[in-house]
């Protein structure tokens, strides 16, 4: 996609993932950076898993600074929020336009939606055709945010359309969570 960029377009690059970081070197246009790496123009840091399910953290972008509370859990949202704020910076969205339309962000449907329950009880439904890296991401989101739990539980179905590798990917996803929640 880099590559057919027109001139006077701009790319959106991830710079913690070093092989989207590398295309910056192919854009024949400008680059902007997101991600939690310190030298990125959109970055977040003191990042806050909260017992209610959000996440709060520093937002840093060209245009400034402020403190966020993004309604998802989890570090993969924040990523998500990342490259969504980096694109709105090319359009010199205010910052404090940003900060409110991060709290009002909400997760598509069965995917990374905590429930609550009485006593305690919370519920991450992530159950939307889940990949490899999305139910990591998942399993990470709950340990985050409920590192005091006395008990946590995985219930996991297949992940389809994985192709011939289906075996070793589930072997493979199976033994991340075993360490995740270790």
């Amino acid at each position: 996609m880099v590559l057919g960029m027109q001139p006077n377009g701009t790319a959106v690059l991830n710079k913690d993932d070093s092989r989207v970081w590398a295309m910056r070197n192919l854009a024949p246009a400008d680059v902007v950076s997101f991600g939690t790496h310190p030298e990125s123009q959109v970055t977040a840091s003191s990042v806050e898993y909260n017992i209610d399910g959000s996440t709060s953290f520093q937002l840093d972008t060209l245009e400034g600074s402020t403190q966020v509370r993004l309604p998802m859990s989890g570090m993969h949202s924040v990523r998500c929020a990342l490259a969504a704020v980096a694109v709105c910076s090319i359009f010199r969205v205010q910052i404090g336009h940003l900060q409110e339309a991060l709290a009002t962000a909400k997760p598509s449907q069965n995917r990374g939606r905590e429930l609550s329950f009485k006593n305690g009880f919370r519920v991450i439904d992530d159950t939307y055709n889940s990949n490899a890296d999305a139910l990591i991401a998942a399993v990470a989101s709950m340990t985050q945010h409920c590192r005091d739990a006395k008990r946590k539980l995985v219930v996991a179905g297949e992940m389809a359309e994985l192709g011939p590798a289906s075996k070793a990917i589930h072997f493979e996803v199976g033994q991340k969570i075993a360490k995740e929640i270790d």
